[in-house]
C-alpha cells in the first residue's frame, strides 16, 4: 500500500513448499539431506492442517474447491458498495501495512469499514474473516484463508449482480508481511463455452501494482480483464501504430515490424469515424509516449521523474506541479525534464485533451484489445478445468505448455492476431522479463511462427498460421475452443 507494497511479492506458501521438496529430492545424504526432507515434511503438514481447518470451517469441500454458503438472507442493497471498495476497504488495508506505525488508525479504519457493511450479515460475517487473517500474528499461514474470504466475497457479490471485485493477499517485503488489496468494479460479464469473462476497473487508488492485462485461477469462475491495464498498452502501444511514420522511423524495431499489421487489424475493428479520429491524433500520442520514455529512460543516470499516466486528457494540476519542480532541480547532466519535453507534454495533452469524441474513440480500441486477453485467459481456464494427461511437445513443463496454448488462441483470432503478437514481442524484451514458463512458452510459440523474431519478417497469415500450429501441436481447435460471441463488448468506459 506505501512504497514496500509496490515490491516483489516474494514466494507462496505453496512454492515455499515446493521449493523444499525439489531441495529435498535433490539432497543426496548427510545432515542437508535430512534437514531439507524435514523442513519440507513439516511445511506439507501444516499445509494439509490448513486444508483440514478449511474443510471444517465450510470454506472448501473434500476436494479443496472453494465453497461458500451465506448464513442469513442477502440485504445488499443496504451497503454502499462503491465506497466500501473505492475507499473504506482500502483504507483498512493501507493502515494495516503500516501498523508498526499508528495502530489507532487500522483500528479506525477497520471500525469505518466494519460499520458500513454491518447492514448484510453475510458481508459483516465475511469482512470479519478477512479482519482475522489480516491481523493475525502469523500471516503467511493465513494466505489461504484470505485468498478464500476474497473468492467468497466475490462469489457473494456476483450471486446477486453486485458489479464489484475484491483481490486480496499477503506480500513479503523488507519489512515484514504485509496485507494488500484491489477493488474492481464489474464493466462487463460474458459468458462463453469455456466460463465467463469479466472485465474490470480498477476502484482503488493505491499504489499495489497491476501486474498483468488478465489474469484467471484455480479457485474463480471465469477470467478476468483489467480494463486499466489494457488501455495504458492500448494507448503506449497500439494507437502510436497508426502513425505511418512507425513503419520507417520508430526506433523501436518490433514496432515497425508490426504497424502496418495492427493498423490493418485497427480500420477493419473499429467504426470508420473511431478509426479516422485514432489515426490523426496519433501523431501526438508518439509523441507523449517518446517524451515520456525518454524522461523513464534517465532514472538510469539518476533522474526521479515517474510520470505513470500518459497525459491525453490533459496535464493534471499534480503532474504539471510535479514537471514544474523537476524542471527547477534539473541539471545538465542528467535532467530531470527539459523545457523541450515540458512543452512537448503540455502541447501534445493540451490537444489530444480539447479533441471531441476521443473517449469514445479509446473505448472502442481498448475493448478491440481486450479481446485478445480474454482468449488468451478463457483457454486458461478450459486448461484448469480439463486437464490434459499428454505429455507437452517441445519440452515444456505443463504450466508453460497452457502458456503456450493461450498465446497461440489469441494470435489465432482474426480480428486481433497481431494486436496480440505486439504485446507478447514487447514482453519478450522487456526488463520485466523473468525465465519462467511464460517466457519458455512465448519463446517457444515466436520460434514456430516468426523466423526471423519479432523483428524480422512478419507473415502476411498470422492467424491461420497460429490456429494449424496451436491444432497439430498443441490439440486446440480455436474456431470453436474460445469463441467470444456477440456478447462480448465493443466499446469500453474511458474513466
Amino acid at each position: 500500500m506505501e512504497d514496500d507494497a509496490e515490491q516483489d511479492a516474494g514466494p507462496s506458501p505453496d512454492e515455499v513448499i515446493a521449493r523444499h521438496a525439489r531441495a529435498a529430492r535433490r539432497a543426496r545424504r548427510g545432515v542437508a539431506a535430512v534437514l531439507a526432507l524435514a523442513t519440507a515434511v513439516v511445511a506439507t503438514v501444516a499445509l494439509a492442517g490448513d486444508r483440514i481447518a478449511q474443510v471444517a470451517r465450510g470454506e472448501t469441500d473434500l476436494s479443496g474447491r472453494f465453497v461458500y454458503t451465506p448464513s442469513s438472507p442477502a440485504h445488499l442493497g443496504r451497503v454502499d458498495l462503491a465506497s466500501v471498495h473505492a475507499r473504506l476497504l482500502p483504507d483498512w488495508m493501507i493502515a494495516e501495512a503500516n501498523v508498526e506505525h499508528d495502530r489507532s488508525r487500522a483500528d479506525q479504519a477497520w471500525r469505518r469499514l466494519r460499520s458500513a457493511v454491518a447492514m448484510d450479515r453475510n458481508l459483516l460475517e465475511l469482512a470479519d474473516a478477512l479482519h482475522e487473517s489480516v491481523v493475525a500474528r502469523d500471516r503467511l499461514s493465513e494466505q489461504a484463508r484470505i485468498e478464500w474470504v476474497a473468492w467468497a466475497w466475490n462469489d457473494y457479490l456476483s450471486r446477486h449482480d453486485a458489479p464489484y471485485r475484491l483481490e486480496a493477499g499477503f506480500r513479503v517485503v523488507t519489512r515484514g508481511v504485509l496485507p494488500w488489496s484491489r477493488s474492481y468494479r464489474i464493466e462487463a460479464d460474458v459468458r462463453t463455452r469455456l466460463g465467463r469473462a469479466r472485465l474490470v476497473s480498477r476502484l482503488d487508488e493505491t499504489n499495489v501494482v497491476e501486474p498483468y492485462l488478465g489474469h484467471s485461477s484455480a479457485h474463480d469462475d471465469g477470467a478476468v480483464v483489467v480494463v486499466d491495464r489494457v488501455l495504458a498498452f492500448a494507448t503506449h502501444d497500439v494507437w502510436p501504430a497508426l502513425d505511418p511514420a512507425l513503419d520507417t522511423g520508430h526506433h523501436d524495431r518490433r514496432v515497425r515490424a508490426l504497424a502496418p499489421f495492427v493498423r490493418a487489424e485497427l480500420e477493419r475493428a473499429l467504426s470508420r469515424e473511431s478509426f479516422a479520429l485514432l489515426r490523426s491524433s496519433a501523431i501526438d500520442e508518439t509523441r507523449l509516449v517518446d517524451t515520456l520514455d525518454a524522461i523513464h529512460a534517465r532514472r538510469r543516470c539518476g533522474s526521479d521523474v515517474v510520470i505513470r499516466e500518459i497525459p491525453f486528457h490533459g496535464i493534471r494540476p499534480d503532474t504539471a506541479a510535479r514537471l514544474v519542480d523537476a524542471l527547477s532541480r534539473s541539471n545538465a547532466t542528467c535532467p530531470r525534464v527539459t523545457q523541450t519535453e515540458a512543452r512537448t507534454l503540455w502541447d501534445a495533452s493540451g490537444r489530444l485533451a480539447r479533441t471531441q469524441r476521443l473517449d469514445d474513440a479509446l473505448g472502442e480500441l481498448t475493448a478491440w484489445v481486450a479481446r485478445g486477453v480474454a482468449k488468451h485467459e478463457l483457454r486458461h481456464v478450459g486448461d484448469l478445468a480439463h486437464e490434459d494427461p499428454r505429455a507437452c511437445p517441445g519440452g515444456l513443463e505443463p504450466v508453460a505448455c497452457d502458456e503456450a496454448r493461450a498465446y497461440l488462441v489469441s494470435f489465432a483470432d482474426p480480428d486481433a492476431g497481431y494486436v496480440s503478437l505486439l504485446g507478447a514481442c514487447q514482453l519478450l524484451t522487456s526488463r520485466w522479463r523473468g525465465e519462467g514458463p511464460n517466457e519458455a512458452a512465448l519463446a517457444a510459440v515466436t520460434r514456430a511462427l516468426l523466423p526471423g523474431g519479432c523483428t524480422g519478417e512478419i507473415p502476411a497469415d498470422l492467424p491461420a498460421r497460429a490456429a494449424d500450429l496451436a491444432r497439430t501441436r498443441y490439440g486446440v481447435d480455436v474456431r470453436s475452443d474460445v469463441a467470444l460471441g456477440d456478447a462480448f463488448p465493443t466499446r469500453v468506459a474511458i474513466r
